[in-house]
């Protein structure tokens, strides 16, 4: 529950479905969820991790290494470009995970913290035709990054930017632009 960074505010010992849990970490940044579902599928954040970095080998990302669910800093969480490209591209396969990242805004309610919908941080989705998700994330150490996917025309793109500086609008204008 003291996660750091962007929260969907859970209290110790509240219980959510682990479907409203993925959609809080995914369209509202929720890095307490990320943890959550961790110790619930790894045991820990550690033993998660160690999933993480398996699953990333097997998809050929071999210049990541995750310690943390959420993208929070740590020297030891590393990844680069052309892996999270990898990795958001098997993502992509799973019509769950498409659907997740590409919803505007989904309800929710927990004990603490009652906004009645979180609304995804992707402005792509809003004002970009075509757009299909995924997620962005800003940290001080990381700036702002961003993976995002598009199909137009049948064509299926997927682009990464990483420690972008400055604003978020930055990051949507390069977006655009490629």
């Amino acid at each position: 529950v003291k996660a750091g960074g962007t929260r969907v505010y859970l209290e110790a010992g509240e219980q959510k479905k682990l479907k409203d849990l993925v959609y809080g970490m995914l369209i509202n940044s929720g890095n307490d969820a990320a943890v959550a579902i961790a110790e619930y599928l790894g045991g820990s954040v550690e033993g998660f991790a160690q999933i993480m970095n398996q699953k990333a080998r097997e998809l050929g990302a071999q210049h990541s290494h995750f310690v943390n669910p959420s993208g929070m800093p740590d020297e030891n969480h590393v990844t680069t470009a052309r892996d999270m490209a990898l990795i958001a591209r098997y993502a992509m396969h799973n019509e769950t995970f498409r659907q997740i990242v590409a919803t505007k805004e989904y309800p929710w309610s927990g004990q603490a913290w009652k906004p009645g919908k979180i609304v995804n941080h992707n402005r792509l989705l809003w004002d970009y035709e075509g757009a299909t998700g995924i997620k962005n994330g800003y940290t001080n150490a990381a700036g702002q990054t961003f993976v995002a996917s598009s199909e137009r025309d049948g064509q299926k793109l997927i682009a990464v930017v990483l420690k972008v500086p400055g604003a978020s609008k930055n990051v949507y204008r390069d977006f655009t632009t490629l």
